[in-house]
């Protein structure tokens, strides 16, 4: 039996992640979603095990993602979270105008991610069906009214606080999976997973820290109720907290 390959897993991934966007069952698209952040956090482990023996080695890189769909920020929001949780250092940048595909200007959202190549790649892969899968819900929930708009972004945050949540918590298993499978090795003289890993949190951090010395956090305050509506929603359907000022989560600015 052959062994699958790097790209074979990211392809399972995206051919999951297509049928959980193109479902209209919550608890299809939630396992479908679940199953494919366990491929994706399989596929960062192994790329971590390959470097650690030599045989793939890599270092750190950086790229600018660019979004100008509608809602761009808060969809920039959704990567940086996923980012975060699948081991880069992501940073907000100041948005930008630009020209959309129609050729009408366009605020774009933009945001750095630092990692390991395999980490920032399966970033972008979840983010791509999440993003999909959030307006399409938020779209159902037909805000109306003056305070649409900020009800629907308060949901929106709601669902992306979840949706982290949840994937730290595959990311967690799988680490632990990794570290009873391999950690020690005591014939192997090589560190166990979870050094491996720890160093390669290090390398992350350090680059981070050479392109942005300086950052500050950023806070919004949002409506309780349609928070918690958003927070429910990203349990149901993909992979949520009160009136009291903020969100409580933080994303690091330029």
């Amino acid at each position: 039996m052959s062994t699958p390959t790097p790209e074979s897993a990211l392809n399972r991934a995206r051919a999951l992640l297509a049928k959980a966007q193109a479902t209209t069952f919550p608890a299809e698209a939630e396992a479908l979603t679940a199953k494919a952040a366990e491929i994706l956090s399989k596929y960062g482990l192994d790329a971590a095990a390959l470097h650690n023996t030599g045989v793939r080695p890599d270092v750190p890189e950086d790229e600018i993602v660019t979004i100008t769909a509608a809602w761009s920020q808060e969809l920039a929001r959704l990567l940086y979270y996923v980012a975060e949780a699948y081991g880069c250092r992501p940073i907000m940048l100041s948005r930008e105008t630009t020209m959309g595909a129609n050729g009408k200007k366009v605020t774009a959202a933009r945001v750095h991610l630092v990692g390991f190549r395999a980490d920032v790649e399966r970033a972008k892969i979840m983010h791509a069906s999440l993003q999909m899968q959030m307006i399409s819900a938020a779209n159902r929930e037909g805000f109306s009214g003056k305070n649409a708009r900020s009800l629907k972004r308060a949901w929106m945050l709601g669902y992306i606080a979840t949706v982290e949540g949840r994937l730290r918590e595959i990311e967690r298993r799988a680490k632990a999976q990794a570290s009873a499978a391999y950690g020690g090795m005591p014939d192997s003289g090589r560190p166990g997973a979870d050094l491996v890993l720890a160093e390669r949190a290090s390398l992350v951090r350090r680059r981070f820290n050479e392109l942005f010395p300086r950052t500050r956090n950023a806070r919004s305050s949002v409506n309780a109720n349609a928070y918690y509506s958003g927070g429910r929603a990203g349990y149901g359907a993909d992979l949520g907290q009160s009136r009291t000022g903020s969100t409580g989560r933080r994303a690091l600015t330029r």
